[in-house]
């Protein structure tokens, strides 16, 4: 579709007036004179599933797309045809699906108020309860590395649930700050936790049944989501937007970048990173595509807007996979910000952890490396854009 088409109907879609068309020629014209401004469109839908509930969070694993789907519990669906997704199987947890990490034949799923569920995925088509512990807050959010669980549980904080045996999870140990843990990511021996109120917390979990703070961050906004890749922590930072923090020294951590919305009505909720770039999923504000090349001064590189309010994300080869609350599961198109590489140099997160891939050995405890589990997930297909339905992609100047 033609850039200016685009706009126009994007134009009567809300409502905006004839100026708005008439900047953008402008804007066209411009571009043809000074080639050093060109049009981010990559970010393009190529296939949804509405789930029955509200999707929450996302995990990615070899052909299938794990949704945290709120009141409707874990849905499992096929996105082999990623132009196609559909539903291979459901269970109906007991509380609220929120977050969802996977590791081999599990999915662990947090539950919100009745903690943490263990489901057993090794048949899609009929997922069984294993095992679960009732934390004692709102589990809203989980990573998985080697026999433990990592749960940020509200104004319990940090969980650490011993998952040796999935079927009887027991709690080694927690660690509880004043704030109001939501999401946390996993790398090394530390747990990194968004926060809240109180930003990034650097929690040493080298033993894990006395977890210690080792360094903190306390950022501008309220820390929903955190990203591990590197030396960096990218934190979802609420109405303040994506937060770069250097974690090179966990006991000193250091603002790198930030990149601030334009609007305090958009919140940044969750966050994947893939290789030189950030995918941040918020109320508000939908999917922002930011290039991290260079930390200290993060750009926005494209956009994706659909119905409902993007929460989660989880990042796999070509796509990103997007929960979309009221509007289920987007997948959308980003081969273009990941052209010219292939899985080996990208920071893919599709074990739900927080983690690229590539910055872990064994986190699933499988005895295969994380980067094997990646590359056979989602096979190196950089550069071919997948055929599919296109549409909602936002034009922005890169």
């Amino acid at each position: 579709m033609l850039a200016s088409n685009f706009w126009h109907e994007k134009c009567l879609r809300v409502g905006m007036c004839k100026k708005s068309l008439l900047v953008l020629n402008v804007l066209i014209f411009a571009s043809l004179l000074f080639p050093f401004f060109s049009w981010a469109t990559e970010a393009s839908l190529v296939g949804s599933y509405d789930t029955s509930g509200y999707a929450h969070g996302v995990a990615v694993s070899g052909n299938y797309a794990y949704v945290a789907d709120y009141t409707s519990g874990l849905q499992i669906i096929n996105i082999s045809n990623p132009a196609s997704p559909t539903l291979t199987g459901t269970y109906n947890t007991s509380g609220n699906a929120v977050g969802v990490a996977v590791s081999g034949n599990y999915a662990y799923v947090a539950d919100d108020t009745s903690g943490l569920q263990i489901i057993n995925i090794s048949n899609p088509a009929s997922p069984t309860l294993t095992g679960s512990y009732n934390t004692s807050g709102w589990a809203l959010g989980v990573a998985v590395s080697g026999n433990y669980a990592y749960v940020a549980d509200y104004a319990s904080g940090l969980q650490i649930i011993n998952i040796s045996n999935p079927a009887i999870p027991t709690l080694t140990g927690t660690y509880d700050a004043s704030g109001h843990a939501s999401g946390v990511a996993v790398s090394g021996n530390y747990a990194y936790v968004a926060y809240g109120e109180s930003g990034l917390q650097i929690i040493n979990i080298s033993n894990p049944a006395s977890p210690t703070l080792t360094g903190s961050y306390d950022t501008s906004g309220w820390a929903l989501g955190v990203a591990v890749s590197g030396n960096y922590a990218y934190v979802a930072d609420g109405n303040i937007g994506l937060q770069i923090i250097d974690i090179s020294n966990p006991t000193s951590p250091t603002l790198t970048g930030t990149y601030s919305y334009s609007t305090t009505s958009s919140d940044a909720i969750g966050v994947a990173v893939s290789g030189d770039y950030a995918y941040v999923a918020g109320n508000g504000s939908d999917l922002q595509i930011i290039n991290i090349t260079d930390p200290a001064s993060p750009t926005l590189t494209g956009t994706y807007d659909a119905s409902g309010n993007a929460v989660g994300v989880a990042v796999s080869g070509n796509y990103a996979y997007v929960a979309y609350g009221s509007s289920g599961l987007q997948i959308i198109d980003i081969s273009d910000s990941s052209d010219g590489a292939n899985e080996d140099a990208e920071e893919d997160n599709t074990d739900g952890d927080g983690t690229g891939d590539n910055e872990e050995t064994d986190d699933d405890d499988d005895g295969v490396l994380d980067v094997a589990e990646s590359d056979s997930a989602a096979s190196d297909d950089d550069g071919n854009k997948s055929e599919g339905s296109s549409g909602g992609c936002s034009l922005s100047i890169r």
